[in-house]
């Protein structure tokens, strides 16, 4: 439209002020800064039409996948392995279907902003397609291996022998599977690594915390799976019997690898089916032995006196049972037995019964007057094998077949358990381990080195020079049942605040007993006290020093280095209604400053073999120039200037870190 030449007239005749030149420049400014952002809105409709479909149909498919992927898992709680299966292939689709339409929005790597959360959400998507495939290939072969007992009534006994045998021969072929799944849960890792770290929407920072955190536990339980692909079968007597030596260890009469070995017997497994069970007092075998066996002094100065040779029922004197398993089985062939070799070995103890029997409910047996439950079974055991086959005229040589005869019942309604309950079987199996009442050891150096690795073999630990450790292990020498009338408490002070850390270690006993029996008495053990290797004995007070219980030692107390730690051994006696404190000091070996390296201090406790509950009492005092700032580990504790304090227990063994600044 042409200008109006009243206005062009009227402007030319005047001179431009500085004002007017302004208001020019900020009306160029405004046409170019609407010419920008109408482009900006043309390109973001053009973009919203072009890409809203990807969009949306990538954040649909990763919502359905999520969804399958928590439907399995609850299939999977069900034990429903066949429709866990299928939701899991579901959400594989799903995720791929994602990955597919994020990859349509490409350019959105370009936009400023935009680009990081594209990136995060891509590899999530890919990283997603990854797990499902991996976890569809595990779930397809737990459909193949558990088809026989796929059904609502299923237990382990109403599984024929065929099918046992198919399932084993399934698990053994599985390998490869289990192979490629791994294979693909490292890729997946491999991707998640490749998800941003920071400036993550809500969303997807949260998302990319559960792949996160996930991965590592599943990368672990694929790990166990192709372990137990390779070994269980053989393990379970597929294709070829497989035989145990089983120890009976009784926690009431403590020595340091659980208990005395008042039974044994041999187990035979033959695909997945026990086909024996046969038990024995260790007494039967030993009295047959005619080798001379020397042992630790203690057993013939303190325990049997003039009885110098030692015998297979006291062959566990490490609190390491791998090396318990492998004295027990060579005692076992030295004295006679005729089973030529083992696959392993497993001990247990009446805790473990106990624990057992909270899932089979109480037990009659034959010609004995009360029924056994989860509360009376110890004290009936020890009363029978003690007292009542005495008045009842049965030789002395069959008066554990008792134990044998609990362990078939026990272990005939384990196997009728109906498939909802076998959770809290493996439940009670793994809390029986963590608190070393069921210890396993294994002849085949893969699947022990396995058990190993998780601390699930009741071994003593490896530890590194800056790293403290603490064990107490004690020894009833000649106290009949008395370990299951003894409370413990253990006090643990550390100084940090010198050259070289020092240590005051309070052992404190009271034996509740309520006087003297034929199932307890006055306390009396070889007490030692595992410490960091090479660590010196400043002294041992509160113990006996009588000269008589230490023969050929200089002091009251003896010092060895022991599986990698030093090992601080003394006696005492702890009279029925009294109470003992043993107090060890030492040095520990490596300067303070080894033991707070990376602005941490750590400690390892470990818990003997079948003690029940220990009090554990942490003290720590920190120097000036490492303020404690933060404590983990089980257990209440309190930050007091450069003091700590740690009040928890030795249910399990316990591992505790502080970290100073």
């Amino acid at each position: 439209m042409p200008r109006s030449p009243k206005l062009i007239t009227k402007q030319s005749g005047r001179k431009k002020t500085k004002s007017s030149q302004s208001n020019q420049k900020n009306y160029k400014r405004t046409k170019i800064t609407l010419l920008v952002l109408s482009v900006l809105l043309i390109i973001a409709v053009a973009v919203s039409t072009l890409s809203i479909k990807p969009a949306v149909g990538a954040y649909y498919s990763a919502m359905d996948g999520k969804r399958n992927v928590l439907q399995a898992q609850e299939y999977l709680t069900a034990q429903n392995f066949s429709a866990a299966s299928r939701s899991l292939q579901e959400a594989e689709s799903n995720f791929t279907s994602a990955k597919d339409n994020l990859g349509k929005l490409s350019w959105l790597r370009i936009v400023p902003g935009a680009g990081r959360q594209y990136k995060a959400a891509k590899q999530m998507a890919i990283t997603g397609e990854l797990l499902a495939k991996s976890l569809v290939s595990v779930s397809e072969t737990v459909v193949e291996i558990t088809e026989p007992i796929s059904g609502e009534d299923a237990s382990a006994n109403n599984i024929s022998s065929e099918e046992k045998r198919a399932m084993l021969q399934n698990l053994y072929r599985s390998t490869p599977t289990l192979q490629s799944a791994l294979s693909n849960l490292k890729l997946a890792e491999i991707e998640a690594d490749k998800i941003p770290e920071k400036y993550l929407v809500e969303q997807l920072d949260e998302a990319s915390g559960v792949i996160g955190d996930n991965i590592p536990m599943l990368k672990d339980y694929i790990e166990g799976a192709m372990i137990a692909s390779r070994y269980l079968p053989a393990l379970a007597g597929y294709p070829e019997e497989e035989t145990y030596l089983f120890l009976f260890q009784n926690n009431g009469e403590l020595r340091p690898g659980g208990g005395f070995i008042g039974s044994y017997g041999i187990i035979k497994m033959k695909d997945g089916e026990l086909t024996q069970m046969e038990t024995d007092d260790t007494y039967n075998l030993d009295k047959e032995s005619e080798a001379q066996v020397d042992g630790p002094w203690q057993i013939p100065t303190l325990l049997s006196p003039g009885i110098p040779s030692w015998y297979f029922r006291d062959s566990n004197w490490s609190p390491d049972f791998p090396t318990n398993a492998e004295k027990a089985e060579w005692f076992y062939h030295e004295e006679g037995g005729t089973e030529p070799e083992f696959g392993g070995v497993v001990a247990i103890t009446p805790t473990f019964i106990e624990y057992l029997m909270e899932l089979t409910g109480s037990i009659k047996i034959a010609d004995h007057p009360k029924t056994f439950t989860s509360e009376n079974v110890t004290d009936l055991i020890q009363h029978h094998v003690e007292q009542r086959f005495v008045d009842i005229g049965l030789p002395e040589a069959y008066r554990k077949n008792i134990i044998g005869e609990l362990a078939n019942v026990i272990t005939d309604r384990l196997f009728s358990l109906p498939r909802e309950e076998w959770d809290d079987l493996f439940l009670v199996l793994g809390k029986s381990i963590d608190e070393k009442h069921l210890s396993l050891y294994f002849n085949d150096d893969d699947i022990e080195k396995f058990f190993r690795d998780r601390n699930w073999a009741s071994q003593v630990q490896d530890t590194t020079v800056d790293n403290d450790y603490l064990m107490v292990v004690d020894a009833n020498l000649a106290s009949r049942k008395t370990d299951f009338y003894m409370e413990r408490s253990w006090n643990y002070h550390l100084d940090l605040t010198g050259e070289k850390p020092t240590v005051k270690l309070e052992l404190q006993y009271h034996n509740t007993a309520p006087g003297i029996s034929w199932k307890y008495t006055r306390y009396r053990t070889w007490t030692r006290v595992f410490a960091p290797a090479d660590s010196t004995v400043v002294k041992v007070t509160g113990s006996a020093t009588d000269k008589k219980y230490y023969p050929k030692l200089d002091n009251n107390y003896e010092v060895n280095q022991e599986l990698g730690k030093t090992a601080i051994g003394t006696f005492f006696v702890v009279e029925p209604g009294a109470k003992k404190t043993i107090t060890f000091e030492y040095e520990l070996a490596e300067k303070t400053e080894e033991y707070l390296a990376n602005n941490s201090y750590n400690l390892l406790v470990q818990k003997q073999i079948g003690t029940l509950k220990p009090d554990l009492n942490i003290t720590i005092d920190f120097p000036d120039d490492a303020k404690p700032s933060n404590v983990s580990g089980e257990g209440e504790s309190k930050i007091e200037g450069n003091r700590v304090e740690i009040d928890s227990d030795l249910l399990v063994d316990r591992d505790f870190t502080v970290d100073v600044n």
